[in-house]
């Protein structure tokens, strides 16, 4: 039976010296083993004094199509956002200026007590100077079910790269890092 949920979050209230003003809804909608959710936001932040000129309205939306059927989930996702951002000055902040994308997929296969996972994602900024940074992770995780009632192990492996440019010092900068954990988890019943 398809199914239909709808949701809104907001934010009103000062944080430093920014008024901020935004709301985010999301929608869902499930029909058998197909989940699409789509979502966007739109968030304004306002200076509290006048002589304070430093704003920013971004604004974006993304989505994502969910498989789930006997012993896999999987799923495609999407986002794209933008950001106008003001100076001091009232001038527009051409670093702070930007457009976003990011997208990427995961799978969890189960069987048994066992659980393989793995994903990917990518995102990449552009700003009005020109400046293109990049951030592109993946994973692989592995969880088992112990034989204690709701206690699982999961071990994760990730690598991520990132791709920094600085446009006034024309340098550019590309960090590796790999990272391995294990966590416990227990669920009450």
């Amino acid at each position: 039976m398809p199914g239909l949920g709808v949701e809104l979050a907001t934010v009103f209230g000062a944080e430093g010296s920014q008024n901020q003003l935004g709301a985010r809804p999301t929608v869902v909608y499930s029909f058998g083993p197909v989940d699409l959710v789509a979502g966007g936001e739109v968030l304004r932040q306002q200076p509290q004094y006048a002589n304070d000129k430093v704003e920013v309205t971004s604004y974006g939306g993304g989505g994502r199509a969910q498989l789930r059927i006997p012993h896999l989930t999987c799923a495609l996702e999407a986002a794209r956002m933008h950001a106008d951002s003001k100076d001091i000055n009232g001038d527009t902040d051409s670093a702070k200026t930007f457009d976003k994308v990011s997208y990427g997929a995961f799978a969890n296969l189960d069987f048994g007590p066992h659980t393989l996972g793995v994903g990917g994602f990518f995102t990449e900024q552009k700003n009005k100077v020109g400046e293109r940074p990049t951030h592109t992770q993946a994973f692989l995780a592995y969880q088992l079910q112990t034989p204690v009632t709701g206690l699982s192990v999961k071990a994760v492996a990730g690598y991520a790269n990132a791709h920094v440019e600085n446009s006034t010092a024309r340098a550019t900068a590309t960090n590796d890092m790999m990272s391995f954990r294990v966590r416990l988890d227990y669920v009450f019943n």
